[in-house]
């Protein structure tokens, strides 16, 4: 299955669209750690579940379009 993580710049757009002031809020209303959080921010791979939470925080029903990108493999980075 290939990996996905979350585009550059979501945990900051759910920190404006949700108006939430802290990591630590964004972290609550993920279900995850701050430390996952910061993770997430920098491009760590998130499993699907993960990406299918942020799609429904930020209204999109199950859409991952707008919030998640494929990880490239090292094939296809080739």
């Amino acid at each position: 299955m290939q990996k996905m993580r979350l585009r550059k710049g979501v945990i900051d757009q759910i920190k404006k669209d949700r108006a939430l002031d802290t990591d630590d809020r964004v972290a609550a209303i993920l279900g995850v750690t701050l430390d996952e959080v910061e993770a997430m921010r920098q491009g760590e791979a998130i499993s699907p579940t993960m990406a299918a939470q942020v799609a429904v925080v930020q209204g999109s029903g199950f859409d991952l379009s707008q919030w998640v990108e494929y990880v490239p493999s090292r094939r296809t980075a080739a």
